[in-house]
């Protein structure tokens, strides 16, 4: 809860600081910032839809790189996204054999 709600105070801020959203690098970087936190903590929570979080982080910062020009950071983020839809695919597999086997579905 209070990660959660220490996100949200911090977009606020950041947001009123700069007087609003004004280009879309800014919306991307509030993607970045958002995809990490809440990907990171939901992943603490053992909470699968963390993986969405992480990539939707991945694809903002690969969006932010490739407008700035940046095209070998732009590849690692894409990369990096190749990696986390990997081990998001794992993770569901793992859970659909949990659930075959055991008949709870619990990990």
């Amino acid at each position: 809860m209070i990660a959660k709600l220490s996100v949200l105070i911090g977009v606020v801020l950041s947001v009123h600081e700069f007087g609003g959203i004004k280009t879309p690098h800014q919306f991307l970087e509030l993607g970045i910032a958002a995809g990490f936190l809440m990907g990171t903590y939901m992943m603490a929570k053992d909470n699968v839809h963390g993986y969405f979080w992480l990539m939707l982080g991945n694809v903002s910062c690969a969006s932010l790189m490739g407008m700035e020009g940046y095209f070998i950071l732009m590849i690692q983020q894409l990369v990096s996204l190749i990696f986390v839809t990997d081990a998001f695919l794992v993770r569901r597999r793992k859970c659909t054999i949990g659930k075959t086997v055991s008949g709870t579905g619990i990990l």
